[in-house]
């Protein structure tokens, strides 16, 4: 199964990890996850979305499980060295350079946080924990022992979390002045965070951005969107009686088996570098949009580069279009579409 001592071969199961790029900037990463039946972290699942715009991240993580009470379940918001214990970490407005210090913040009402890195953090509700202090932990040899002063923001899920979620908002290269603003008016909106899918709308509404985690698609009850039909990734720009739709599946979809499964259905260590699907190459998959009212392509922005076939109408009604992107190797295609009469 291992062919070197030195070397590990646990491989995920978990095929949805990628996302979509824009012309202008914005975008998604997705990351659904499942530990490995080697260390038992089998039942340690999840889904975590990043919906990029300007010089912020939302962050949405929904679905996070653990059947095992002997460890809490945390969500890092960040993890900074501390060049020196009086680097401080400011929260809502605060000044926090106490070391070591150690505080938990109530889910009572919105909080917000620069580190000592001018990164921002804008967190709407949760159990947040915050420690300055020096850590040790064993080094990278697990032979001896490193310590160092940090600073740490974390939301915690407890144990055994059953469905846990959370949100917030990372801004980049920020200042007080700024968070106090986006505290008070923040520039997003969360329309979805479910098992199906998470939904963000972001810069007052002008882009909808689209993380869907249901094999199947899903509907959308609001919205341009009236459904998609496969797991994907998406955004959609407004622009006067036109959109920008930008799409694509990050699923490789290079093998469809399971080569890692005991006779028990646990999944053991094994190499995948000798497997034949290792070298194959990934495959299309179709990804069919429906949006409400009637629209007509006026031109493809940015072409699926390893496809012959280029995102197309496949129907038009003044009900509903239906607009197909065969995605393939985990890139973005981008079409501009405008409203028909």
């Amino acid at each position: 199964q291992v062919r070197d001592e030195g070397g590990e071969y646990l491989f995920s199961d978990q095929p949805f990890s990628g996302g979509v790029e824009t012309s202008y900037g914005a975008g998604i990463h997705v990351f659904q996850f499942k530990g490995h039946d080697k260390y038992g972290l089998e039942t340690f699942t999840g889904k975590k979305t990043w919906f990029f715009y300007e010089n912020k991240v939302v962050c949405l993580g929904t679905d996070i499980q653990f059947a095992d009470d002997r460890y809490e379940v945390e969500t890092t918001i960040f993890q900074n060295h501390l060049d020196s214990p009086d680097e401080a970490v400011t929260v809502s407005g605060k000044r926090v350079a106490d070391f070591p210090f150690n505080e938990q913040y109530s889910a009572g009402e919105p909080l917000w946080l620069i580190d000592n890195r001018n990164t921002g953090y804008f967190i709407p509700e949760g159990h947040v924990r915050l420690s300055r202090i020096t850590q040790t932990n064993p080094d990278r040899t697990n032979a001896g022992q490193v310590s160092g002063d940090f600073a740490t923001a974390w939301l915690s899920h407890g144990t055994s979390p059953e469905s846990a979620a959370y949100s917030y908002v990372l801004l980049a290269d920020t200042n007080e002045d700024e968070m106090k603003g986006f505290a008070q008016n923040p520039t997003y909106e969360i329309l979805q965070q479910d098992s199906a899918a998470h939904v963000v709308a972001m810069d007052e509404r002008k882009i909808t951005a689209y993380a869907v985690y249901q094999t199947s698609g899903t509907d959308f009850s609001d919205g341009l969107i009236k459904s998609v039909d496969v797991a994907s990734t998406f955004l959609v720009k407004q622009e006067g009686e036109k959109i920008r739709l930008s799409v694509s599946n990050p699923d490789l979809n290079i093998y469809a088996g399971q080569e890692d499964l005991l006779p028990d259905g646990s999944r053991t260590e094994l190499s995948i570098y000798e497997r034949e699907w290792f070298f194959w190459p990934s495959r299309p998959i179709p990804v069919r949009i429906v949006l409400n009212g009637k629209w007509q392509l006026d031109e493809i922005v940015s072409a699926m580069e390893t496809v012959e076939i280029q995102p197309k109408v496949i129907s038009a009604s003044p009900e509903q279009t239906v607009v197909e992107v065969l995605c393939r190797d985990g890139l973005s295609a981008e079409v501009l579409l405008t409203k028909m009469k």
